[in-house]
């Protein structure tokens, strides 16, 4: 859905943003914020392997944006692999319609093509909507405005915007980039060797 639909549908323009301090999700509020969209952040600790990285770099990409940052711990789960997680952008999407305190908006994330995940998929999104209007009868609207982006686009609007990429944090296993994780692997090329 184009950001002309999704203001012909909400009223108020208000967002609520699953930052996970990785370069997509900084992006996101980005062009969030470029739109003239109220934002709030949240950011969700489901005992990913990369969580303090992630942590630190959601309340760094927050603050940069002036965006208020709410954080949710969920306690006795321990994911410690990296890489795909069945269920877990289910789960984020869950957890934001459960925690927005708007009752007319979008939940918007980084989410683009371009990887095999599967809820990563127009499929998904459009499943995820067909719940979401269960609860709210179309008043929240999932929204991830690179969708139809791949990474490289993504990079490429980082660049024009001057998104602080220097605060994100993308490998999915929590240390010094590995250079080996699908994440890295992603953005190998397009850091181009600037990962310190």
């Amino acid at each position: 859905m184009s950001i002309a639909e999704n203001k012909k549908i909400l009223k108020k323009n208000e967002a609520l943003l699953l930052l996970s301090g990785g370069l997509d999700s900084a992006a996101c509020l980005d062009f969030l914020v470029s739109n003239s969209y109220k934002v709030k952040c949240l950011f969700i600790n489901y005992g990913q392997a990369a969580l303090k990285k992630e942590r630190s770099s959601a309340r760094k990409i927050s603050k940069f944006y002036k965006s208020p940052l709410q954080e949710l711990n969920l306690q006795n789960i321990k994911i410690k692999k990296a890489g795909y997680i069945q269920g877990r952008n289910l789960f984020l999407f869950s957890t934001a319609l459960m925690v927005a305190k708007f009752k007319k908006g979008i939940i918007s994330s980084g989410i683009h093509k371009g990887t095999s995940y599967l809820d990563c998929s127009p499929l998904f999104h459009a499943k995820v909507q067909e719940i979401y209007d269960i609860y709210t009868e179309g008043r929240i609207r999932v929204f991830s405005p690179f969708a139809e982006w791949n990474k490289n686009d993504i990079w490429e609007y980082c660049q024009q915007k001057n998104v602080p990429i220097n605060l994100t944090y993308s490998c999915e296993r929590g240390g010094k980039p590995c250079g080996k994780c699908l994440s890295c692997i992603d953005l190998k090329y397009l850091y181009a060797g600037k990962i310190k």
